[in-house]
């Protein structure tokens, strides 16, 4: 987790996230997996939240996705980062907002049975060990709370390890994943099929990896 930690509080990463030319125009605000809509978008109307819920966003950034999910809903919200710098940003700029931005490892320590819907975006990636990961949220969700995650996934093993980008040093392969979550013990799941193929296609072909949203529940 080091290589994760240092990359991600990097004042090279924080300041693409920053820039609005480098981000604006990718996951926050236009399609990208999905022709008609955002990923942002997408996993709000697919989670089933409602008002007065329990939400943690993993990996949250700078937290522009808890932002446009409070300006939508009445929810008590936490954002967990590996990075403190990008936390600080996040708590500066929703000073405003009733949310809670907590470093990783106090995420463990969340009580058990209280957290109503997970979100998690191009983060889950990045944890090595992904059935203690899986554990956490499982302990932490209510039950019948949801873990709705979008995130990249290994289609080609020989492709992903010539790359160099931090994201794809855990990269798993979907079968995985879904074998874990069933020895988890979750009790259904469902996985979200990418519409946009070209975008889809060209990684599996240039990069080794291909994208799905999840949905699991407790």
């Amino acid at each position: 987790m080091n290589k994760v930690y240092n990359y991600y509080n990097s004042k090279e990463i924080i300041d693409n996230m920053l820039d609005p030319e480098y981000f604006g125009k990718n996951l926050w605000h236009t399609p990208l997996l999905f022709k008609s809509q955002n990923e942002n978008d997408f996993l709000i109307e697919n989670s089933g939240i409602k008002n007065g819920d329990n939400i943690l966003d993993f990996g949250c950034g700078l937290g522009g996705f808890l932002d446009i999910v409070t300006n939508k809903y009445k929810c008590n919200a936490i954002g967990v980062n590996i990075s403190p710098k990008q936390l600080e940003i996040a708590r500066k700029n929703l000073s405003n907002k009733k949310i809670e931005f907590i470093y990783f490892w106090n995420m463990i320590s969340l009580p058990n049975n209280s957290i109503d819907i997970v979100f998690a975006q191009e983060s889950i990636v990045h944890y090595d060990d992904k059935k203690e990961l899986f554990n956490y949220f499982y302990n932490m969700l209510k039950p019948k709370g949801i873990l709705i995650f979008q995130d990249w996934f290994l289609y080609n093993k020989e492709l992903a390890v010539k790359t160099d980008e931090i994201y794809k040093t855990f990269l798993k392969p979907l079968d995985l994943y879904k074998d874990l979550i069933n020895k988890i013990g979750f009790k259904k799941y469902r996985v979200y099929q990418p519409e946009n193929t070209d975008i889809i296609n060209n990684n599996k072909k240039e990069l080794g990896f291909t994208n799905y949203i999840i949905k699991c529940e407790k």
